[in-house]
């Protein structure tokens, strides 16, 4: 049975301290229990979660490349997007789809799937696949 791994990430005004794109996963994603391996490490499958956690939020600017080029097209566009994903024991993506939104475009939901379908996340060591669910909430930058 694949693992579950339900990431939930906000896309709203950048923090003071964060880069133009910054993002704050919801505290629901951190592990309840790290179950302690040697002397305080973290099991071999929390390990692995992190990495594809890690791995994903390095690859997001994609997401907003695309809201970017969405928004020249209605300015106005926002709202909220998640996508889910298989990760392959390889480490490549499969079955990218829109879970659920509230954007009506189109073009915007093909341009994040195609992204995440070219992902390449760290080889899995477990063999198993892994399934993913991100959501971002898009909203433009305030105008000064």
């Amino acid at each position: 049975m694949p693992l579950a791994l339900l990431l939930v990430v906000l896309a709203g005004p950048p923090r003071a301290d964060a880069g133009p794109a910054a993002l704050e996963p919801d505290a629901g994603t951190a592990p309840r229990d790290a179950g302690v391996v040697g002397d305080g490490g973290l099991t071999p499958e929390q390990l692995e979660r992190a990495a594809l956690v890690a791995s994903a939020k390095e690859r997001q600017a994609d997401v907003f490349q695309c809201y970017a080029a969405a928004l020249r097209d209605a300015p106005g566009l926002q709202g909220m997007i998640r996508l889910a994903w298989t990760v392959e024991p390889d480490g490549r993506t499969s079955d990218v789809h829109v879970d659920e939104t509230d954007l009506d475009a189109p073009a915007l939901h093909a341009c994040i799937t195609s992204s995440i379908q070219a992902w390449r996340f760290p080889k899995l060591s477990g063999g198993a696949p892994v399934k993913i669910a991100y959501k971002w909430t898009l909203h433009p930058k305030a105008r000064r």
